[in-house]
């Protein structure tokens, strides 16, 4: 009678948990791992039975600081990583640049970018920088406002010598000589 009360419980105990793992599997709220491990969406699988970004740290994750974002400290598959921080004078992606500081206009910006014509910063020497290098919008290619002398050529304009000089190759007004 103990032996098949026993016998009874392992049947009833392993029907309970493959009803679990069936109900899982039907979960979208669940991503289904190697090994029959689920983790909740959002987290992501890693070695063993673990999920990455769900802020409980196993044995087989460095860290787990709850996101699956890179460059934070904990990258996504819960493995220490440098922080990224502009201005720190380290470069390391996805900074173009790192000068050290967070200044605009010593050739690298407040955003680690490479400060260039057509970043959408205006900086000196520009007179514009609309984000773009269209020609005849504005601000052109060379970051000076649409107009004639500033060396783009842009219509009606039969030239653009970059000056307002007469008697050269273009005349001030943007017409060739005669």
């Amino acid at each position: 009678m103990k032996r098949h009360l026993v016998a009874s419980l392992r049947v009833a105990s392993l029907a309970s948990l493959l009803a679990a793992l069936a109900g899982c599997a039907n979960r979208p709220d669940l991503v289904e791992c190697s090994g029959g491990t689920y983790c909740p969406a959002g987290t992501r699988c890693v070695a063993g039975p673990s999920c990455c970004g769900d802020k409980v740290k196993s044995d087989f994750e460095e860290c787990d600081d709850g996101n699956l974002i890179d460059g934070d400290g904990c990258d996504n598959d819960c493995e220490f990583t440098e922080v990224t921080t502009c201005g720190d004078g380290i470069p390391t992606p996805p900074e173009e640049c790192d000068d050290g500081n967070k200044k605009n206009g010593d050739g690298c910006d407040h955003n680690c970018n490479v400060e260039e014509c057509g970043n959408g910063i205006t900086m000196s020497p520009e007179e514009c920088d609309d984000g773009n290098l269209v020609n005849g919008d504005g601000c052109d290619s060379n970051c000076t406002v649409t107009k004639c002398g500033n060396g783009i050529r842009t219509f009606p304009e039969e030239c653009d010598d970059g000056n307002l000089v007469n008697g050269d190759l273009c005349n001030a007004d943007c017409t060739r000589p005669l």
